[in-house]
């Protein structure tokens, strides 16, 4: 976190700046820069860092380093990365080469999502870096909100078929879990909103949904996902 201040006009600001995964060595810098029209003062007081070390490494069969929704999500949560063996690739997608198996909806939306590569391009909008290597050269899938979208335009992402989860029970094996993170930044974010369907065709059950402006940051999401039929989840 780091407060700036103004001295004309007595005001303080606190920012706070998530910094993801980063590989050692890294550096922290800040710079200020100037649109030569006010001859102001910046300065900056009382920087904090928080969480910016890794748990020490240990193995994941201990059960002692992260818990059962930590497992094969693309994080590297132990430090060593037991975390990450032994995953099953055809679940999982970082967007690094393309949709994976994702597709783009072309019947029931009006545009689609975009793959891209480092900052979104409008202005104060959506997120500078990707969010597994937390870096200008990972790649994401987002939407623009801006122009020539209208309110309320939607672009449908669909995951391929899968089939029907385990039923719950004393014995039954582990639950489907669908977890991602997601990044809602901007003043024209409308909705985002995860659905399940049986069907090959319409929306489906609302899994979850946000609405609006949710900050400059990444946030993760775990659903349990329990079906009778073969399904699709879509965004």
């Amino acid at each position: 976190r780091a407060r700036t201040g103004s001295l004309y006009f007595g005001k303080h600001f606190t920012t706070k700046v998530t910094s993801g995964t980063l590989k050692p060595p890294f550096y922290i810098s800040v710079a200020k820069m100037s649109l030569a029209v006010y001859e102001g003062v910046s300065a900056l007081d009382d920087i904090m860092f928080h969480n910016c070390s890794m748990p020490e490494a240990v193995e994941i069969r201990s059960k002692a380093c992260v818990d059962y929704y930590q497992i094969c999500d693309l994080i590297d949560d132990c430090g060593d990365g037991t975390d990450e063996e032994n995953c099953s690739s055809e679940l999982m997608c970082d967007f690094e080469n393309g949709l994976c198996s994702w597709t783009q909806e072309h019947e029931e939306d009006m545009f689609d999502w975009t793959h891209i590569q480092g900052p979104t391009p409008t202005f104060n909008t959506g997120p500078w870096k990707d969010h597994t290597r937390a870096s200008v050269d990972g790649h994401f899938l987002y939407i623009e909100s801006s122009e020539p979208q209208k309110f309320k335009d939607t672009a449908i992402l669909v995951s391929r078929p899968f089939l029907q989860t385990p039923r719950r029970g004393p014995e039954s094996k582990p639950p489907c879990v669908f977890r991602f993170h997601y990044h809602m930044f901007g003043q024209h974010v409308f909705r985002l909103a995860v659905y399940m369907r049986t069907r090959n065709s319409g929306r489906g059950n609302l899994l979850w949904v946000r609405y609006g402006d949710q900050g400059n940051l990444w946030h993760r999401k775990t659903l349990v996902i329990n079906s009778a039929h073969h399904f699709q989840v879509s965004y």
